[in-house]
Formats: structure tokens, sequence, C-alpha cells
């Protein structure tokens, strides 16, 4: 079996995370691209094959995904296989508690939608009116060969 190599890979991330670089797979379907991806907070890291359904964001009425940019001003190569987030990724304040958070998902939507990747994060314990945030380089999507 075939792996895909180095040179690809960071071709079909900087199609996917930098459209406004390379433009040629950033749309399937022909249809317009949002232009943002929404990231979730999870309490439980997920795993290859969650779905955005099955995400165990937090319950609490201040929560909600947050929108994030697609594009080199957003994203960036960190090796030959990998991109990371540009930019620290600021979460509204929580009004109420948001129990450990210990993973994250890339969405296509700000509910709902498609998992794009995802991954864990050092687990942290979000309380009321924190500073709620992932810093740049905190997300790092790879494309394992």
């Amino acid at each position: 079996m075939g792996v895909v190599s180095d040179f690809a890979s960071r071709k079909m991330l900087q199609s996917l995370f930098m459209p406004d670089v390379h433009t040629y797979l950033a749309s399937y379907d022909g249809s317009a691209w949002s232009g943002s991806v929404w990231i979730a907070l999870t309490k439980t890291p997920p795993i290859i094959g969650t779905a955005s359904g099955s995400l165990t964001e937090p319950v609490a009425a201040s929560y909600t995904r947050k929108s994030y940019g697609v594009g080199s001003d957003y994203w960036q190569i960190v090796n030959h296989s990998s991109v990371s987030n540009k930019n620290t990724i600021y979460f509204s304040a929580p009004a109420e508690d948001w129990g450990i958070i210990s993973g994250w998902a890339l969405c296509t939507s700000a509910s709902g939608g498609d998992v794009i990747a995802h991954g864990p994060l050092n687990p942290v314990k979000i309380v009321k009116g924190a500073i709620v945030n992932i810093h740049a380089g905190g997300i790092v999507i790879s494309v394992v060969s």
C-alpha cells in the first residue's frame, strides 16, 4: 500500500487550511467556503471516528464553539506534514463552571456538523469567570503516513 508523501501532505494541509494561498482543494462540491471552522472544547479527548454529535462538549449556557478563520493569517505549516494555529484562540468567559476540559475538535459548523480534526489538551478545570484560550501553536493537526 502506498503512503502520501511529505510534499503531498503539505499541499493537502495548505489547500484545506490556507485556501487563500492554495485553492485547488478548498471546495470539493463547488460551494463557497465559509472562511471559518469552529473549535469545540471537549471533556474527553475525541477518538478517531468521533462524530460531532458524540463530542462531550460542556453543557453550559455560556459555552459555544469558537469560530476561527481559514487561511494563512490563521494557520501555519510547522513541519512537512503538520499545521498549527498561528493565533491564540479566545473563548467567551464562562458564566458558570464548565468542568474539566481535556480535548478539542475542529468542526464544520457552530453546532452539529462534521469533525475535521481533533486532539487532546492538558486537562484543565474551567471555572466561572476563567480566561479560556488555546495558545498559538496549541492545535497541531498532522497527516500521518
